[in-house]
């Protein structure tokens, strides 16, 4: 399993970090602090393949601050992709795209202006 986070600003990766929340009890707790702390107009890209779900509830709220809804609902083995935002007001971008297991990856793409 591998829940993969990266942020950009400006068009520019600033961080990708790997939480396991298949099989590390702490991932999820790592997951929504590593979340929690990112300020300011970033673009959160969050992908979860094989199987996410196990140690990922401690995440939910932090999950969904960012943009993503139903979280709790992903299923073992499913798979999972969500576009964030850290601030109040979401962009259009912010979207995600949830799969059942077998149903094949999460694909998800979007627009992102990069100019205000």
């Amino acid at each position: 399993m591998n829940t993969e986070n990266t942020f950009f600003n400006a068009g520019i990766v600033q961080n990708s970090v790997n939480f396991d929340t298949h099989g590390n009890g702490a991932a999820g707790t790592q997951l929504r602090d590593f979340l929690n702390a990112i300020a300011g107009e970033k673009i959160i890209l969050i992908a979860v393949q094989d199987e996410g779900s196990r140690f990922l509830q401690k995440a939910f709220d932090a999950l969904t601050i960012i943009g993503g809804y139903h979280v709790s609902s992903l299923e073992y083995r499913g798979s999972y992709a969500l576009i964030g935002y850290p601030r109040e007001k979401k962009p259009s971008y912010v979207k995600q795209v949830q799969r059942k297991s077998g149903q094949g990856p999460s694909v998800i793409s979007a627009t992102v202006p990069l100019t205000k």
